[in-house]
């Protein structure tokens, strides 16, 4: 159950990344990240819940 975790924090992380790349018009994306300016802080959210799930997956292995 652990490495699906750690896999569902590292998606998070990256989907959080490319959230924040579309908001801040760095990489071009699909036309409703266009009209959000609060993407940013959406992908912001889930990279931090990846970091904070993968933090929680690793405590629970020791």
């Amino acid at each position: 159950m652990r490495g699906f975790f750690t896999i569902l924090a590292f998606a998070l992380m990256a989907l959080g990344g490319v959230w924040i790349l579309q908001g801040l018009d760095i990489l071009s994306g699909h036309f409703l990240f266009e009209t959000g300016k609060y993407w940013p802080y959406y992908g912001a959210g889930a990279a931090l819940a990846g970091v904070l799930l993968l933090m929680a997956s690793d405590r629970h292995r020791r």
